[in-house]
Order: structure tokens, then C-alpha cells, then sequence
């Protein structure tokens, strides 16, 4: 079943990652990337955010406190609380968080990383931690009451600095999202070079 896809990449000459597929193919792309970028100055920094990205996918009022951006400095935090399926591919969880740090949630939602660090310039790092929760019985007296207990576990932990997301263009991150299917490889293959930090415990 497709997760999600990255180009082949050439890497012999050039470092930076390439797409290989000829966007001028498709001119649905073409038009998307012509779009001017919404002004969000209306907008606090944390719901600037969240737009651009768009992963948390829920109504503010039925978010978790496990779903949250934080900034920070010159630093921003992105938690998500998806938890784990049974028997989790390490490799597919990793992709699914270079997917959505870099391009965005899902196939047409979202953009990713490039258009954060645009729209802030003083922000060096974006951070997306993904969690699952636990819920837990706690006694809290001597008569066996119980309280219900909820606790995360952050089970990948990513960081992009600025210099890497802009050298990312909006084409090669529209077709990554759009034009690939399942290719496992590629995905690890552009996140580990893109990605300053990686932390993965499942």
C-alpha cells in the first residue's frame, strides 16, 4: 500500500537533493506552485504555523495537550500525538515524519519546512516530535481510589535547520508529495541527508 514517495535521487555530481520526474508533464502542479502564499499576518506565530503545515488536522477545541507547537528562541516545536500501530516498519514511521516535516500532512494538505522558515526569518530549527499516549490507573489513597493517568512517549524525534529546508525547492517538494507511491528507500535516502537530527525509539 503506498505510504508516500521522494524522487530517485542523482547524487554523483550535485549533493542537494534533485527530482527526476519533469513537472512540466503536469500542469496541475504548475498552477498550484504559481499561487500566491496567503498573508498570515493576522494570524499569532503558533496558528501561522499550524496553517502552513497543517498536521494536527483537528478543530482547536478537540486538540490534546499532546498536540501543540511551542516556539522558542530561534526555534520552533511542532508534537503530534499519533500513536503507534501494532508491529510498527521502523522505516515507514520514519518516512511518514520526513513527509510531513518536509512537504506537509497528507497528499494535498499542507506545505512543509521551506514555507515555515520563509515566513519566520529568524527561526534556525523546526522540530516535529511524534508521541503516543499511555493511560495508566494511579492510586491516590490509602482506600485504592484510582485517578486515570494519561503520559506520552515521544517515539520519533526530528530537527531541520534553515539552511537545509531552503535548499529544497517548492517543485522537488510538490512532487515528492504528488507524483511518487511507496519508495522506502528514496524517502530514508532524502530525509537522513536532509535532516540535522533523528531520534527514532519504537
Amino acid at each position: 500500500m503506498p505510504l508516500f514517495g521522494q524522487p530517485s535521487i542523482e547524487n554523483s555530481k550535485n549533493p542537494s537533493p534533485k527530482a527526476t520526474i519533469d513537472a512540466s508533464q503536469d500542469s496541475t502542479l504548475e498552477a498550484e506552485l504559481q499561487k500566491p502564499y496567503p498573508d498570515l499576518s493576522a494570524l499569532g506565530a503558533n496558528d501561522q504555523i499550524e496553517f502552513i503545515l497543517q498536521i494536527h488536522l483537528l478543530q482547536p477545541a478537540m486538540k490534546s495537550p499532546f498536540d501543540s507547537i511551542e516556539i522558542s528562541e530561534n526555534s520552533a516545536s511542532v508534537r503530534v500525538w499519533r500513536d503507534l500501530p501494532p508491529q510498527p516498519d521502523p522505516d515507514r514511521v520514519e518516512c511518514l515524519g520526513y513527509r510531513w516535516l518536509l512537504t506537509g500532512r497528507g497528499e494535498r494538505l499542507g506545505k512543509g519546512a521551506r514555507e515555515v522558515f520563509e515566513q519566520f526569518p529568524s527561526l534556525e530549527n523546526l522540530n516535529l516530535e511524534l508521541v503516543e499516549v499511555d493511560f495508566l490507573n494511579q492510586s491516590i489513597d490509602k482506600h485504592g481510589k484510582l485517578k486515570r493517568v494519561e503520559k506520552s512517549r515521544p517515539y520519533l524525534q526530528l530537527t531541520i535547520d534553515r539552511p537545509s529546508a531552503l535548499s529544497i525547492s517548492r517543485k522537488a517538494a510538490e512532487l515528492w508529495k504528488r507524483k511518487l507511491g511507496s519508495d522506502i528507500t528514496s524517502c530514508l535516502k532524502v530525509g537522513r541527508r536532509l535532516i540535522k537530527l533523528k531520534e527514532l525509539k519504537i
